[in-house]
C-alpha cells in the first residue's frame, strides 16, 4: 500500500470518518486529485468509506471549462458521484477575483450541498505546502505567535452553516502528491497563467537561498500564491524561519 494510502487511511480512523458520508472537494488539481484516488484505492478494502466530489467552475480563466471535464473525466474512471457547479450557470454576481471572494462562494456552494445531501463533512487537499505558506503569511503580517498554527487538520466554519473541514493530507508535500498521481498514470491539471506570474516573482526576489525556499515550497508546475511578494520580503529578513522552512522541504 502507498504511504498516502496508508496516511489516509490512519487519519480518517483518527477523526472517526469511517462509515459517514463524505463530500470531496475537487479542483482537478494534484492535492485533491491524489485524495480522490486515495480515496477510491482504500475503498477498495474498507467498504464503509461513503464519499462523492463537488468541483466549481468559476469560469475566470480559459482552462476552467478543461478544469471541470477533467474532474468529470476522472470521477467517471474511478466511479465517483461528481456534483459541479458553474458560477456562470448559478447566476452569482461575483464582486471580484480576490481569493476571498472566489472561497466566500466555494464554501456558500459546498455547505448547502453538504446539508442537502446529509453528508458529514468536506475533504479537502490542503498539504503540507498549503500548510507552511499560511504560516508564513501570518508572521509576515505579524502574528506573532498566533502565525505558529498554520493550517489545522480540522476546523469548522462557522459563516457557512457550521461546516466541518479535514484536511487528511496535510503531512504531505505537493510535490509528494504529484508523484502519487503520476504513480497511478493520471495527470493533474495546471493553472498556466499562475504559473508564469510564479516564475517572475522568484527570478526577480533578488536573494538566491530564499528562492531555493520559494521554489521547495511552490513547485515549477503549481500556481504561485498571490502574496508572494510578503513572504519573500518576510524571509529575507527573518534568517532563523528561513532555515526551519528550508530543513523541512530539503
Amino acid at each position: 500500500m502507498d504511504k498516502v494510502e496508508e496516511n489516509l487511511i490512519n487519519n480518517l480512523k483518527k477523526f472517526n470518518l469511517i462509515g459517514k458520508k463524505l463530500i470531496v472537494g475537487v479542483s482537478g488539481g494534484g492535492d485533491s486529485t491524489s485524495l480522490l484516488i486515495a480515496l477510491s484505492e482504500i475503498k477498495k478494502i474498507i467498504p464503509k468509506i461513503y464519499f462523492e466530489a463537488f468541483h466549481v467552475n468559476y469560469g475566470l480563466r480559459i482552462e476552467s471549462n478543461n478544469d471541470e471535464e477533467f474532474v468529470k473525466k476522472i470521477c467517471k474512471k474511478l466511479k465517483v458521484k461528481i456534483t459541479t457547479k458553474n458560477i456562470k450557470k448559478e447566476k452569482i454576481n461575483l464582486r471580484g477575483d480576490s481569493e476571498n471572494e472566489l472561497r466566500a462562494v466555494r464554501y456558500e456552494l459546498i455547505s448547502s450541498y453538504v446539508l442537502k445531501s446529509k453528508s458529514y463533512c468536506l475533504l479537502t487537499g490542503h498539504n503540507l505546502n498549503d500548510h507552511i505558506e499560511t504560516f508564513l503569511m501570518k508572521l509576515s503580517r505579524g502574528a506573532g505567535l498566533k502565525g505558529m498554527e498554520g493550517i489545522n487538520y480540522f476546523s469548522t466554519l462557522g459563516e457557512f452553516q457550521n461546516l466541518k473541514i479535514y484536511r487528511p493530507l496535510l503531512s504531505f508535500k505537493k510535490e509528494e502528491l504529484n508523484k502519487y498521481c503520476a504513480s497511478k498514470n493520471i495527470k493533474p491539471m495546471i493553472d498556466i497563467l499562475n504559473k508564469s506570474g510564479k516564475l517572475i516573482v522568484v527570478h526577480s526576489c533578488g536573494n538566491d537561498s530564499v528562492s531555493k525556499v520559494i521554489k521547495l515550497l511552490w513547485p515549477k508546475e503549481t500556481p504561485f500564491p498571490t502574496p508572494a511578494r510578503s513572504i519573500i520580503k518576510y524571509l529575507k529578513n527573518n534568517k532563523v524561519v528561513f532555515f526551519i522552512i528550508k530543513t523541512v522541504f530539503s
